[in-house]
C-alpha cells in the first residue's frame, strides 16, 4: 500500500477519535455545570473537572500529531 495513502488513513483516523474526544469533553463540561448548580460537593466536582481536563488533553495531543503528519 502507498505511504501516501496509508498516512491518509491515519489521519482520517485520528481525526474520528479526536472528535469523539471532543464530544466526551464537551459532554464532561455540561455535566460539570449541572452538578455545580445542584450544589454537588467539590470534590465529586474536581473528579469530573479532572477526568474533562484528561479527556481534552488527549484530544489535543492527537490534533497535534494529526497536523505534524500533515
Amino acid at each position: 500500500m502507498d505511504d501516501n495513502v496509508t498516512v491518509k488513513k491515519y489521519v482520517e483516523e485520528k481525526k474520528k477519535i479526536a472528535s469523539k474526544l471532543r464530544a466526551l469533553h464537551n459532554t464532561i463540561l455540561s455535566l460539570y455545570v449541572e452538578l455545580e448548580n445542584e450544589k454537588v460537593e467539590q470534590q465529586a466536582l474536581d473528579a469530573i473537572a479532572c477526568i474533562g481536563f484528561c479527556v481534552n488533553d488527549i484530544k489535543n495531543s492527537i490534533e497535534k500529531e494529526m497536523d505534524e503528519c500533515l
